[in-house]
């Protein structure tokens, strides 16, 4: 059975957490927020199985990371990145990352266009410039105020069920689901009273930056992501992209109950299979 380690990465700026898993090709993930890498847990394994060295990193500032040094950019968490990366010794040849990530990722991409040779994309804001300046104004910077009887952390605790929910609309709360709802949470909790999350989400140029991608790109979506309607748009945007759609819930987000991670593992391999090996086994098109 394959063991996933969980240790830090020490940078520049700070501690790095990280799982890992493996020993072959790495293939670095960059969590789906508020989830942190303890979302990819059920797909770690199987990954390792396929002959990946599977490494999944909480951003600086969220999960097991250190606390940030004041407002971070999607740039700084790249270059973060990048340097605990270095520090493994690990070139982030195949790298995956969905809504907030999906911009780091693609930042990475950017800068490191001949160590990439394949990136997913799971969800990705499509906005313009004025919708990112709206969104914004909407989602100021500021953490909530803490008050006497509790009352913001009651709204993040609905808010966090409602996530949830939202992406998964067969959640429930059991006692058998209690400690990963309770993760979740405390992941949400733990942002919700960080500075920077809106000015990075909002000040990067997705829509220009996409378009200067020149890596093979897979643009992964599901019915009921909350970015699902932005699909094909980013699809549009990078040349040459793929697109894959589910047909139901993501694979990795029914955080309520078990995960069955293989058809997530198995969209990512097929696609990243055929990158390495064009006429082998495993390069059978994509469907969704």
């Amino acid at each position: 059975m394959t063991v996933i380690t969980k240790s830090y990465v020490a940078t520049s700026r700070g501690a790095l957490h990280v799982r890992m898993a493996g020993a072959g090709t790495p293939l670095v993930l960059l969590q789906i927020l508020p989830f942190a890498s303890l979302m990819f847990e059920p797909a770690l394994p199987l990954l390792a199985a396929r002959g990946y060295r599977a490494i999944a990193f909480d951003l600086m500032g969220y999960g097991r990371s250190d606390k940030r040094d004041g407002v971070w950019m999607v740039e700084d968490f790249a270059a973060n990145v990048l340097e605990g990366l270095d520090v493994l010794g690990v070139m982030p040849e195949f790298l995956v990352g969905g809504h907030f990530t999906a911009l780091i990722g693609t930042e990475i991409a950017l800068r490191r266009p001949q160590q990439v040779k394949g990136l997913v994309l799971d969800g990705v804001p499509v906005w313009t410039r004025e919708e990112r300046e709206t969104r914004k104004a909407a989602n100021p910077a500021s953490p909530p105020v803490l008050a006497e009887d509790g009352a913001q952390i009651q709204k993040l605790w609905a808010s966090t069920l409602g996530l949830i929910r939202l992406v998964d609309p067969d959640a429930t709360l059991t006692a058998a689901s209690e400690a990963r709802v309770l993760d979740v949470f405390i992941y949400a909790l733990e942002n919700s009273y960080k500075p920077g999350t809106a000015e990075a989400f909002f000040g990067y140029d997705t829509d220009v930056k996409l378009r200067r991608l020149a890596v093979p790109t897979l643009i992964v979506g599901s019915p009921t992501d909350t970015l699902r309607r932005y699909h094909e748009t980013a699809l549009a945007h990078v040349p040459g992209a793929q697109g894959f759609l589910f047909t139901h819930t993501h694979p990795l987000y029914g955080v309520t109950r078990p995960v069955d991670a293989t058809p997530y593992v198995e969209v990512l391999d097929r696609f990243f299979s055929r990158l390495m090996h064009p006429s082998g086994p495993r390069s059978t098109a994509l469907n969704g």
